[in-house]
């Protein structure tokens, strides 16, 4: 520890030290790691396992399900083939096929079949009683509810029992059986006798009368099926499992739920959307037929009927079995992982003891060594050459180095309390204030060159400034270093100086190979600059215009000079010629170090956007901004200027022509050369040229 001008210092970092943390920090990333790894295997297993049961049980449940209503399915459609096979004694009957013809032929009027005048009928008008009663001994023996013959006016010719009328419905019904020719079941409705169900089946001709498989009348069979629908709602939870079957027909455009154990029990069920196009339902969870209940549920059509067979399973039911094996997965994973970090957590709580024993002899050897560190930072700050002193947040300095206060001019006690103000004047102080209060405010370090007098000299400073953070953490003033690169800038400044003369020079050269070139170069570097401040373009590029702007045309010093003074219009072989003055420029600056890429924009100023430039052909973002903007600059200034082969035109019609370009010359540039022309910049370098003729 150490003390000067109210300044602590703590020094106790050492290599062993900074060898344990990285030990502890490993280990705690390797145990995270391996944690992390850890649940990560779990988690991906448990994901597989669940991933894989929920489908296997998705699959079971299908198949179960399918297996269920298509064997029921099967059931009922076998029961409709002997229903129906129960009337074919009376629907084949001569006796009953040759009425119907009769009755068909006589336009179903009983008062034709009665009349004596009728030739050719009337022979069975007499049998009417009996074939009433014959159909009222069939409905005993077979259990029907009743049965009927309708005619071709789809009224009741004969009748198991007397006052048999139809609805409209029915008529319809039985009419379209006359058209289709094919026996259908109706739906279950409704019945005195319970629930029932009609069976229609057409009567043909004994012979065929008036075409193949003519319909002469229409058997209405009546029957009950709420003993049957028992039966096909019976369940056995041992062999089946849980759910429940379930009829659904069609009726009137919607769909019914039937329940046989009551007598009328139509329960309106929204199915709409869940029918397959093949008469089946698909199993799928979906809302069940009476209620909001989610159940898993598929069916299946017995074909001659208007139902569906449907086997429905209440989700919490068929998801039991999976719900124990999601727990148990959980349950196993949650197990796997808590036995992982407990024992990690074991093995780091060893670990940890043992570092504190060993972090106890580290700051045994410490409390020797703080000494040697204290001389070390003494001699190092009492011999260092950069200004070194630390600032509080109002800018008074807490501290200084030697070197600080020898260049300052004052004694090292009497530098403390002062600003910036006293030691560098008012001007330098407002700067350096600013800055101080940025890097105070932001925390962040900060690096600058600044120009001071310093004990009546003229000094350059590289300042850099980093925030002081004390033990919580917060900002509480700023360490300054200032390093005295006087001797560096003036050598740059002469560097500079030295560049200038040689491009002045390399101009001079220039202007005396070729007379018309006089002016061109130093004018086109002013508007070039001028451009580029206009486009905000970066310093470098600013640099870069000006010095290549300017030895743009050395390459000409290897043309002959008959060829840049000739006044007839070049040859292709001598406009090639001439295009070699960039390779030319090239040879001539490779070695000089400008510190910007002055050849290279040189070698590109003759390129064009359209790729027909020279001399690679560049095109478009392959050319260089510096170049581009040397591209229109030269181009304008060139025809503002008279040439031994033309005369000069005026500003504007040289303009225009680049704007009439714009597939050649950047229009952003062009732009920016038309605001240059008017400013009071563009008039000044417009005030040498000779105004066209």
């Amino acid at each position: 520890m150490r003390h000067n001008d109210g300044i602590e210092f703590l020094e106790v970092d050492t290599t062993e030290a900074r060898a344990d943390a990285r030990n502890r920090t490993r280990m705690l990333v390797l145990g995270g790691l391996a944690i992390a790894f850890v649940v990560a295997v779990v988690g991906a297993v448990s994901y597989y396992s669940v991933r894989s049961e929920r489908a296997q049980f998705s699959a079971d449940l299908r198949q179960r399900l399918e297996i269920l209503v298509t064997g029921r399915s099967e059931l009922v459609a076998s029961w409709l083939e002997a229903t129906a096979r129960q009337t074919d004694r009376v629907v084949d009957s001569e006796l009953f096929r040759l009425f119907a013809t009769e009755l068909d032929l006589a336009g179903s009027d009983l008062s034709q079949l009665v009349a004596p005048a009728t030739p050719g009928v009337g022979s069975l008008a007499p049998q009417i009683p009996y074939l009433n009663q014959a159909l009222a001994d069939i409905v005993r023996t077979t259990d029907f509810v009743s049965a009927a013959m309708i005619g071709r006016d789809t009224k009741a010719a004969l009748a198991s029992a007397a006052g048999m009328v139809l609805s409209d419905a029915e008529r319809a019904a039985a009419a379209r059986i006359f058209e289709t020719a094919t026996p259908v079941f109706g739906p279950v409705r409704e019945h005195s006798a319970g629930l029932v169900m009609d069976y229609l089946a057409p009567v043909f001709p004994p012979q065929p009368v008036a075409a193949e498989n003519a319909v002469v009348a229409v058997f209405w069979f009546t029957l009950p099926v709420g003993r049957a629908l028992q039966d096909f709602l019976r369940t056995d939870p041992v062999t089946q499992g849980p759910g429940a079957f379930r009829i659904v027909q069609a009726s009137e455009g919607r769909y019914q739920d039937i329940d046989s154990t009551r007598a009328a029990a139509f329960i309106d069920a929204d199915l709409t959307g869940l029918t397959a196009a093949d008469g089946s339902i698909p199993f799928a969870l979906r809302r069940a037929v009476v209620g909001d209940e989610p159940v898993y549920s598929a069916a299946a059509a017995p074909g001659a009927a208007r139902w569906w067979i449907l086997w429905e399973v209440p989700k919490a039911q068929a998801e039991a079995g999976l719900r124990s094996f999601l727990a148990n997965i959980f349950a196993l994973a949650g197990l796997v992982i808590v036995v992982f970090v407990a024992a990690f957590g074991a093995f780091w709580w060893r670990f940890r003891n043992e570092h504190n024993q060993s972090l106890a002899r580290q700051f045994r050897r410490l409390a020797g060594r703080i000494n040697a560190q204290r001389q070390f930072l003494d001699s190092i700050n009492n011999t260092i050459a950069d200004y070194i002193g630390l600032q509080d947040e109002a800018g008074k300095y807490l501290y200084v180095n030697p070197a600080f206060a020898k260049a300052a001019g004052r004694p090292l006690e009497e530098m403390i309390g002062l600003d910036d103000e006293a030691i560098f004047g008012h001007g330098t102080a407002q700067r350096l204030r600013r800055w101080h209060t940025s890097v105070f405010d932001s925390g962040r370090p900060a690096t600058a060159e600044e120009e001071v007098f310093l004990a009546a000299q003229h000094r350059h400073l590289q300042i850099s400034k980093v925030p002081f953070k004390g033990e919580d953490g917060e900002v509480s003033g700023i360490v300054s270093v200032a390093r005295d690169v006087t001797e560096l800038v003036e050598q740059q400044h002469k560097r500079e100086r030295a560049v200038r003369q040689t491009v002045n020079g390399l101009v001079r050269a220039v202007e005396l190979r070729d007379p018309h070139l006089a002016g061109h170069s130093t004018r086109m570097a002013g508007f070039a600059v001028a451009v580029a401040n206009q486009l905000a373009a970066p310093a470098e590029v600013v640099t870069t215009v000006e010095i290549a702007a300017n030895l743009s045309q050395i390459g000409k010093l290897g043309i002959r000079r008959e060829l840049l003074t000739k006044t007839e219009r070049l040859s292709e072989q001598e406009i090639s010629e001439m295009q070699r003055h960039v390779e030319f420029a090239r040879q001539v600056l490779r070695d000089i170090d400008f510190g910007v890429p002055v050849a290279e924009t040189i070698h590109q100023m003759y390129e064009r956007l359209d790729g027909k430039g020279y001399p690679k052909g560049l095109a478009g973002d392959e050319i260089e901004l510096p170049a581009r903007i040397l591209a229109a600059c030269d181009v304008f200034c060139a025809r503002i200027e008279p040439r031994s082969y033309r005369s000069a035109i005026a500003p504007q019609e040289a303009l225009a022509i680049l704007e009439d370009n714009q597939g050649r010359y950047d229009i952003a540039i062009v732009h920016a050369l038309r605001a240059v022309l008017h400013s009071v910049a563009g008039e000044k370098l417009l005030a040498g040229v000779t105004p066209a003729a």
